[in-house]
């Protein structure tokens, strides 16, 4: 047997009554075999470059329907600390981040009634102050008032002893 890149060849005697009266060559060309190989080399190749490429697309496209509203929660969170309670986040999506946006809104929302709650508890706090500034006030120039008045007293009362008479 012999075998090189594109021709396998067979060399077997052909016997007669103890003698070799010859040999018998068979030949069969492989180059239509390696073709096919190589016709499947490059078929398995394309079609492995095209699965990896669907994959690769798949992955973008579930990374972001994945990472868009995590991004918007992050905006949206964003937003929210910097003071702007009315915010809401806005998903589409019928899944978890859906419901966990709806928590977040659930919380903003309670976040900010809990705001206008202690903002009104702090004008009503502030206008009590003003009322108990104001009684203190008064209660200071009534004082004020009422000191000027004794000091008064007491000037006409020493002048009064200085020239009094004595003995």
């Amino acid at each position: 047997i012999n075998y090189d890149d594109y021709l396998f060849k067979i060399m077997v005697p052909v016997p007669y009554r103890d003698l070799n009266i010859g040999r018998l060559y068979i030949g069969y060309s492989l180059k239509s075999y390696h073709e096919e190989i190589l016709k499947a080399r490059i078929t398995t190749t394309v079609i492995g470059l095209i699965v990896f490429l669907v994959g690769l697309v798949m992955v973008v496209i579930i990374s972001n329907r994945i990472t868009k509203p995590l991004m918007s929660m992050l905006d949206s969170a964003q937003i929210i600390s910097e003071g702007e309670l009315k915010h809401r986040i806005q998903l589409k999506t019928k899944d978890e981040l859906s419901s966990l946006a709806d928590y977040f809104n659930s919380i903003a929302e309670k976040l900010e009634k809990a705001y206008h709650r202690i903002e009104k508890v702090n004008l009503e706090e502030q206008a009590k102050s003003k009322g108990r500034i104001r009684e203190l006030a008064l209660e200071i120039n009534q004082r004020k008032i009422s000191e000027i008045a004794l000091r008064k007293s007491e000037e006409r009362f020493r002048l009064m002893f200085e020239l009094a008479p004595v003995g």
